[in-house]
Order: structure tokens, then C-alpha cells, then sequence
């Protein structure tokens, strides 16, 4: 994921480097209404994101809680392309 850095911050280093040399996909998360969240690192290499935001539902220990951010955005990339890879 690209990170949560809560400010306008380009993608750790280490990140970037790994993305450009290996087969690395680097996270972001977008609002509801597709704009960057506020708290998504940038970078060159974040060529996707997904609709994080923090309006994910989850539900533990006998609780729901909405959460979010580029944690939440690297499983559903990770989900799509799983089901990209059963139906090709």
C-alpha cells in the first residue's frame, strides 16, 4: 500500500524502488467519489487506487466499524485481480 502519511508525501523510497524493479503494484485510496483521500501517499509508481476512503465496514468482536486508507485499498486490488486471474 502506499501508506497513510496524513499529509502530502510522496511514497517511501524503499516503495518506489521496489515498484520500479520488481513486479510490485503500489496502492492508493480514493473517496467514494474517486479523488485521492486525503491521507494517500503519491507517487509516480501508484498506478492504481481503490475506493477506501474510510467507509469500509468491517465487523470484530461483536462490533461494526467503518475503516479504510491504503490498507484497506490493497485487499480489494489484491480480490479483483485473484478474479481476474480464475476467469482468464
Amino acid at each position: 500500500s502506499a501508506d497513510n502519511a496524513f499529509i502530502a508525501a510522496p511514497v517511501d523510497e524503499i516503495k518506489a524502488r521496489a515498484s520500479r524493479e520488481a513486479d510490485v503494484l503500489i496502492v492508493g485510496s480514493v473517496t467514494p467519489t474517486g479523488q485521492p483521500s486525503y491521507f494517500s501517499q503519491y507517487s509516480p509508481e501508484v498506478i492504481v487506487s481503490a475506493p477506501a476512503n474510510h467507509e469500509q465496514l468491517s465487523y470484530a468482536r461483536g462490533v461494526y466499524k467503518k475503516f479504510g486508507g491504503t490498507s484497506g485499498a490493497a485487499p480489494q486490488v489484491t480480490a479483483a485481480l485473484a478474479a481476474f486471474e480464475l476467469i482468464t
